[in-house]
């Protein structure tokens, strides 16, 4: 697992400060890529935020396959909050409009920007890498916890620079 959150990591590339600000999710990546933080108004300290997803295959991996196709890619629940208080938003809350703003945000952060990571990861490498007989058409998997951190830290770092958390 760790290598695979290694690679996931090491995939997701530089996005800069400035160009998020123009979508209105402000995103940053840390120069070791190790942390990522989303900036918003909706919390006044930093939260942490862990995303569950069910990746689906085209078929079964089996050692010495040299391919794997992702076929789906579902978000399950997402974990946040401030240790070691945590609350869990599942998808019926979505679906049944009984979330708060708050949530609404994180599930569409973690739906949206943080599903599409999930399904260009390089699981075929991940499953050659460990003593796995077979692995089933389902995988469940998560990214490093993220940040939600409130806007007016954002706002006083004013640089289009990549910023430590």
């Amino acid at each position: 697992m760790k290598k695979l959150i290694i690679l996931i990591m090491l995939l997701t590339g530089f996005i800069a400060t400035c160009s998020a600000q123009d979508r209105k999710t402000p995103i940053m990546i840390t120069s070791n890529r190790d942390k990522i933080a989303f900036y918003t108004d909706l919390v006044n300290e930093p939260i942490t935020v862990s995303p569950i997803f069910k990746v689906t295959f085209t078929n079964r991996y089996h050692p010495g396959d040299s391919n794997i196709t992702v076929k789906n890619v579902n978000l399950t629940l997402v974990m946040y909050g401030i240790q070691p208080r945590f609350k869990l938003i599942e998808s019926s809350i979505i679906e049944n409009h009984t979330a708060t703003q708050l949530e609404q945000y994180i599930w569409s952060i973690c739906n949206g920007f943080i599903k599409e990571w999930m399904k260009d990861q390089p699981y075929l490498e991940y499953f050659q890498s460990r003593p796995i007989q077979e692995v089933t058409p389902e995988f469940y998997g998560s990214i490093p916890a993220f940040k939600l951190l409130p806007t007016p830290e954002y706002q006083k770092q004013n640089t289009c620079d990549n910023h430590q958390l």
